[in-house]
């Protein structure tokens, strides 16, 4: 008479209660007792709780699910078009702002010959360079990306950002440029004097740039810095300044190229440009002391380039050539000849054909290296910018153009 419920335990004093023991406890079950009915299934608490659990989670979950499943095909579709777009990204904004012409694979293919080796110019970092030639005869240079590298993409796009923005007389200008999922290519006029490279060292042991042309052609450069360093209305820094990104027109006029890993910087940028943030790369023996370790990207690693250019113009001599090892580079070796072993230094093929074979000819060969120098110093703050070397080039320029008069 107590109203028990639940299952009567098997074992102990329950074998021997008989089923008047449990009058009154008509919840009690047990089929081994006589009379009394059988328990239902056991249904634990935790499962209960689970299960009043789940009704909850479960919409949530699925809530949450759907949503995730929806984001990321926002994204996917959002990638997709970004790179399905950019033809129109690139393509289509270069030639509508800049008013280009059009070109497409097919008439690239036509004018280089199907990309024959025989039409080969250079192969870089980020794809390979072609000589072709238009149906009206027009010469162009085709630089065609190797899409393999996922960097040639931001390549291509780096180099249209910076070709879109500037304009000037040494620098390489764009004829347009051809972009679709599978292609991506360039188009530069044809420059039939080559690179600076070439001149420099295709012919073994003669050169036959003059003292003139390497000063004229250094003045180009660093006019053509000083204008992306500071007379653009957005800041360029080259970043991968040597002698093959510099081409020669056909009255030797110096044009700088290859924007390829160029940064465009924007007034008042916070942007935490560091080289090893964003991977800066350029080529081993011209690149600045800083940028190794960390340094943010400025001019004045464009500067410290340009001053191991210059110093390699007059000496003929690479920065990795095998001489420059256990602290030894281009910069210290030629500081230790200056300015009495100067002779010893330079490209034979500078005496040669000299205005004046006295020590008028060393002192100017001297001023231009000091420039080097002067560029190469350790610490950036103690280097000159483009527009100052650009200036004291052309002053001395104009003293040798006076001395030769006399």
């Amino acid at each position: 008479m107590n109203k028990l419920t639940g299952e009567v335990p098997k074992g102990g004093i329950f074998r021997r209660l008989t089923n008047t023991s449990f009058i009154g406890n008509v919840g009690l079950c047990g089929p081994w007792i006589h009379n009394m009915p059988s328990c239902p299934p056991p249904v634990s608490h935790t499962r209960n709780s689970h299960s009043k659990n789940w009704r909850i989670i479960a919409p949530v979950a699925v809530t949450t699910f759907l949503i995730c499943i929806c984001f990321l095909a926002f994204l996917i579709w959002k990638y997709g078009k970004k790179k399905s777009s950019t033809n129109f990204q690139t393509t289509e904004a270069f030639h509508l702002n800049l008013g280009l012409p059009r070109i497409s694979q097919k008439d690239i293919m036509a004018a280089t010959n199907g990309l024959s080796d025989a039409n080969l110019l250079g192969v870089g970092n980020y794809g390979s360079v072609y000589k072709g030639e238009m149906s009206d005869g027009t010469l162009i240079a085709v630089k065609v990306l190797s899409l393999q590298n996922e960097e040639a993409h931001q390549s291509f796009d780096r180099e249209c950002n910076a070709l879109g923005r500037v304009r000037h007389r040494n620098l390489v200008g764009v004829i347009t440029c051809c972009s679709n999922l599978d292609f991506k290519a360039l188009i530069f006029p044809y420059m039939q004097k080559g690179s600076l490279e070439d001149w420099l060292y295709s012919d073994g042991d003669e050169c036959e740039l003059s003292l003139t042309e390497r000063l004229s052609i250094a003045i180009d450069i660093a006019q053509a810095l000083a204008y992306l360093h500071h007379q653009c209305f957005v800041q360029v820094l080259h970043c991968d300044l040597k002698p093959s990104n510099v081409l020669l027109g056909d009255d030797m006029t110096a044009h700088l190229t290859d924007f390829g890993i160029a940064r465009i910087v924007l007034a008042n940028s916070m942007d935490s440009m560091t080289s090893t943030a964003h991977l800066l790369k350029g080529s081993v023996g011209y690149i600045a002391p800083e940028y190794g370790l960390g340094a943010r990207v400025s001019t004045k690693g464009d500067v410290f380039s340009y001053g191991v250019l210059l110093l390699e113009m007059l000496t003929r001599m690479r920065p990795t050539n095998a001489i420059f090892k256990d602290g030894l580079n281009l910069q210290k070796w030629a500081a230790e000849n200056l300015p009495h072993r100067v002779r010893e230094i330079v490209d034979l093929n500078l005496w040669r054909n000299l205005w004046r074979e006295d020590q008028g000819s060393e002192n100017v060969i001297t001023e231009i290296m000091d420039v080097g120098l002067l560029c190469t110093r350790e610490s950036p703050q103690e280097r000159p910018n483009m527009l100052q070397i650009a200036d004291i080039l052309e002053k001395i320029r104009t003293n040798m153009y006076r001395d030769t008069l006399r």
